[in-house]
């Protein structure tokens, strides 16, 4: 997705007529010089470029640009009326500008300009561009010219813009090859008709991924209007976390989650996609630098996945990068999951579907010598298979698993639960100080009832993790009886709209058609409870 347009000034959105200045250059030399000046312009041209330059990296001052100019061609004017004269060359070119006027309602505008701080000067005062545009980088500033690499390397970390996001415009081949050859998209400036043909084929190409049913102004409205609801819903949520009771003006935030994450396309959107990386990011950032001296805390990932953390362990339920939405653009990258595996002591896995298992992740669990559970009929045709734990699918019985290298020892419950006909196993995990989290992965089939209502005869559950649409949640809370309910599933993003569940399904379920008693905890992305069992009870 674009972001910047990148112009330059000659020639796009100035006409440069050097032989004008040279015209009234000459009048200021003596008469063999002039005529020789007039006859071959492109003499005198050739002459100062060397010290043209030196001045448009900054090398050389104006004073001293004006003093080799003065002893080559015996100048007879002071700088005052030389910089006069040097100035005369341009004159706007009007259409280029309302054109440029227009982007920057929906982009950054920026000036990229091999130019010296004397021209500057003069077009700042001259041309209305620069109210608005966003930033400039201009040779004499940087010490660079175009075509040099490292103008455009050096030009995009000083206005602090990517590559990949912008357009740059330019009328010399030379300039638009060697921007294009620093990642950066170019089209060579001829006419303004060209150039909005130019433009319009390639935004629509980027647009095209997006929603092919709406315009560029109607795909850029809908990025923008995620960019401001989703701020607003990141402040609200800051502002009134996860807890019991609910604070209200949460529902409000989730809500308006609803409406954005049901759009098609909204994995394909910027905003979106910068609202998940961010919050999984700093979700990840928190479970490395938590210590957790009493209690338990409780993040949800994405978008089944939960990490528990005590004193005693840190255990994770079913996360994945999201690579179950098949945008990558979407997912999460390796290094920033490698943090939380590092901090993770063991991983549960209800089932094989790809929105609740990632290879490469369980891959990396083993690698790090910490155990991976999951039943025996996942991957059993590949090499990775026997290298999982499996334990028994047997309702009601407590199984051991060490963990931090045989430091720490867990007790698992393994229920033989089923989405469909699919072994989906339901976990019961306690740690070593007494606390007891329960996720059910895709838990959903009605002849698993007849050890769902008997677990609470069994076990003492404190978390229960179900998905959200499982069937008769109600039943399942009562069967469980936790002291809190986090569900899980919402808005998974590579679901159908229809099946994107949303969060006010979530709370009708809970409030009015379903109806239980224990406290739901309703969570987004990146969003931890802090559970402490004396206070709630």
């Amino acid at each position: 997705m674009y972001k910047n347009i990148l112009f330059d000034l000659g020639n796009v959105f100035i006409t440069v007529q050097p032989e004008r200045a040279l015209s009234m250059l000459s009048e200021f030399m003596d008469t063999r010089t002039a005529e020789a000046i007039k006859k071959e312009p492109n003499e005198f041209l050739k002459k100062i470029c060397n010290d043209q330059e030196l001045f448009e990296t900054g090398k050389i001052t104006m004073p001293e640009f004006f003093s080799r100019l003065k002893n080559k061609f015996g100048l007879k004017m002071n700088i005052e009326q030389f910089e006069n004269v040097w100035c005369s060359m341009f004159s706007r070119k009007k259409d280029v500008i309302k054109f440029a006027t227009e982007l920057s309602k929906n982009y950054k505008i920026f000036i990229l300009s091999n130019t010296n701080e004397t021209h500057i000067n003069h077009l700042i005062d001259a041309l209305p561009i620069f109210d608005f545009v966003s930033g400039t980088a201009f040779s004499h500033e940087i010490g660079y010219l175009k075509p040099q690499q490292d103008f455009y390397f050096k030009a995009l970390k000083k206005l602090n813009i990517n590559a990949d996001e912008s357009i740059f415009i330019d009328d010399l081949e030379d300039n638009v090859k060697a921007a294009a050859e620093a990642g950066i998209t170019s089209f060579k400036f001829e006419n303004l008709i060209k150039l909005k043909n130019d433009m319009e084929k390639e935004i629509k190409k980027i647009n095209i991924l997006i929603n092919p049913g709406l315009n560029i102004d109607d795909n850029n409205f809908i990025d923008w209007q995620n960019e401001v609801l989703l701020d607003y819903v990141n402040e609200l949520l800051l502002k009134y976390p996860p807890g019991i009771p609910e604070p209200e003006q949460r529902k409000s935030a989730l809500l308006l989650l609803d409406s954005i994450f049901h759009d098609v396309y909204a994995p394909h959107r910027p905003a979106v996609q910068s609202f998940f990386k961010t919050r999984i990011n700093k979700a990840i950032d928190e479970i490395v630098n938590t210590e957790v001296a009493s209690g338990a805390r409780i993040w949800k990932l994405y978008n089944h996945a939960f990490v528990v953390k005590t004193k005693t362990a840190t255990i994770a339920f079913d996360i994945t990068r999201a690579k179950s939405v098949e945008i990558d653009g979407f997912s999460i990258e390796n290094k920033i999951m490698e943090k939380l595996i590092k901090q993770c002591d063991t991983l549960f896995i209800s089932h094989w579907h790809d929105d609740h298992a990632d290879e490469w992740i369980i891959q990396s669990f083993i690698d790090q010598n910490k155990p991976v559970v999951a039943n025996s009929g996942a991957w059993n045709s590949k090499p990775i298979h026997p290298e999982i734990t499996h334990l028994k699918r047997i309702s009601h019985t407590i199984q051991t698993l060490p963990v931090q290298n045989g430091k720490q020892e867990l007790k698992v419950v393994v229920y033989p639960g089923h989405q469909g006909e699919l072994e989906n196993n339901v976990y019961i995990v306690t740690t070593p100080d007494g606390f007891s989290f329960s996720q059910t992965g895709d838990q959903g089939t009605q002849k698993d009832f007849e050890w769902i209502d008997e677990i609470s005869k069994h076990q003492k559950i404190d978390i229960l993790m179900p998905n959200c649409f499982t069937e008769q949640i109600a039943r399942v809370v009562k069967g469980f009886n936790p002291n809190v309910v986090i569900t899980g599933h919402e808005n998974e993003l590579s679901h159908t709209i229809d099946h994107r569940e949303p969060y006010w399904r979530t709370y009708l379920r809970k409030e009015v058609t379903e109806k239980y008693d224990v406290p739901l905890v309703l969570m987004t992305w990146g969003e931890s409870l802090c559970y402490n069992k004396e206070k709630l009870l």
